[in-house]
């Protein structure tokens, strides 16, 4: 369909699906088929110039046991009080502990920096790149008694490990991009584009997507599954990120009575024509831009931004219900507007 440029990150492809079991072997979901298929699917995505990555989970422990590999005694982290750094979700209603639904664990250091060889051993055997789902975004200290880790000491293992992969030539997704990580990611997907949502924050600057725009690609949060879709769009196209899209073959009725109802906009067939139409705007307007560093960022109105760049290509953002004319432009309301 024209497009071009594309990142592709598989989610679930091992070991359990989306919430993953630890790592120890790493077996792909039979249920989506066979290795030779996984293979297939990597060929075929580097023959259409299309990177790439199998994501994984490294510092979590779900739904795992003994039988998996994981023994909660020796691998589990320790909190300082050395209780086993047991996990729970929380309820976004009261912020309570979901107690009905299953705790996991986070890993110890050791365990982390293993599960990371692990999958990224598994997807260097299908020739394939690595995404981490939590490496590089989060970041914990272990008390545990035998093996203790400050966060820093544990940062310093991360970097080793991620620095070891980008030089071996392996092509590493991760989210979020903590700064002590990112040099050695080559794709960012989940960036926090605009910060904070303090009330004392009057103005939001974009200093750190100025430092990595034209260095590192980046993405913002999957634009069909924003609880703003339109407002992630144009968070997007201010802060010079690409567009980010989940997607899923099954329809999103199959997601009632689960716990990933938050996928709920992912279904394919409903978001084709949008997305090709949403892509193919953006990059014949913004194509040009994104291996340029940006030069300013300025609000030219209450509600509209103005980013340039090298070659001195201004985009206004208008966020608001009002269209609003500028030095004869015209930046429609909820839109975007590019003059080179």
């Amino acid at each position: 369909s024209g497009l071009k440029n594309m990142s592709v990150k598989l989610s679930g492809w091992a070991n359990g699906g989306v919430e993953q079991q630890v790592a120890n072997r790493v077996k792909p979901v039979s249920a989506l088929g066979s290795k030779k298929d996984l293979q297939s699917l990597v060929d075929t995505a580097k023959n259409n110039g299309i990177d790439l990555y199998l994501n994984g989970i490294t510092s979590y422990a779900y739904n795992s046991n003994i039988l998996d590999g994981f023994n909660v005694f020796s691998d589990a982290a320790r909190f300082i009080s050395r209780k086993k750094a047991e996990m729970y979700r929380y309820d976004t209603i009261t912020f309570e502990k979901s107690r009905w639904q299953e705790s996991f664990y986070l890993l110890s250091t050791e365990e982390i920096l293993k599960m990371t060889d692990n999958l990224s051993n598994a997807a260097q055997k299908y020739s394939a790149g690595i995404s981490f789902e939590d490496l590089g975004k989060d970041l914990s200290s272990d008390f545990n008694n035998k093996n203790m880790y400050s966060r820093e000491a544990a940062m310093a293992k991360q970097v080793d490990k991620l620095k070891a992969l980008s030089d071996s030539g392996m092509n590493v997704m991760m989210n979020a991009g903590n700064d002590y990580a990112v040099a050695y990611s080559d794709f960012i997907t989940n960036m926090r584009l605009s910060g904070t949502e303090y009330g004392i924050i009057d103005r939001k600057v974009p200093f750190y997507q100025i430092v990595l725009h034209g260095y590192k690609d980046y993405v913002g949060e999957s634009i069909n599954i924003a609880q703003d879709y339109k407002d992630e769009l144009l968070k997007s196209v201010e802060y010079g990120a690409g567009l980010s899209f989940t997607l899923m073959d099954e329809s999103s009725f199959a997601l009632q009575d689960t716990f990933y109802t938050h996928y709920f906009g992912a279904e394919y067939g409903y978001w084709r024509d949008r997305l090709i139409e949403e892509y193919t705007r953006y990059n014949t307007e913004l194509g040009h831009i994104f291996n340029q560093e940006i030069l300013d960022h300025e609000y030219v109105s209450d509600y509209c931004a103005c980013t340039t760049y090298e070659d001195g290509t201004k985009v206004y953002v208008n966020y608001d219900y009002n269209d609003l004319v500028l030095n004869g432009v015209t930046i429609p309301a909820k839109d975007y507007a590019v003059v080179r």
